[in-house]
């Protein structure tokens, strides 16, 4: 039951980050806000960059994709040079 609850939550959270009607706006405030914190928490453990993705407003910040991220909070995830970087994508 995890798995199905698991794939319902990626699917809707898919669908509202790219514009389709979703399920997520109708979730309590203190849930949407916790999902996005945590969405922002992973962002910036994969970035690791000079700042934090937070200074990107969230509206603009799931807007963008993953290269742009990386550029704006300046991530070292870009000077990578081996095969198959975020460069090289």
């Amino acid at each position: 039951m995890g798995d199905v609850l698991e794939e319902v939550f990626i699917t809707e959270l898919a669908k509202y980050l790219t514009g389709q009607e979703s399920d997520i706006p109708n979730l309590e405030s203190n849930i949407q806000y916790e999902i996005f914190y945590n969405m922002n928490r992973l962002l910036d453990s994969i970035f690791i960059g000079g700042i934090s993705v937070n200074s990107i407003p969230n509206s603009t910040l799931y807007n963008l994709n993953l290269k742009q991220i990386a550029k704006i909070v300046n991530s070292a995830a870009l000077n990578n040079t081996f095969r198959g970087s975020m460069t090289d994508a």
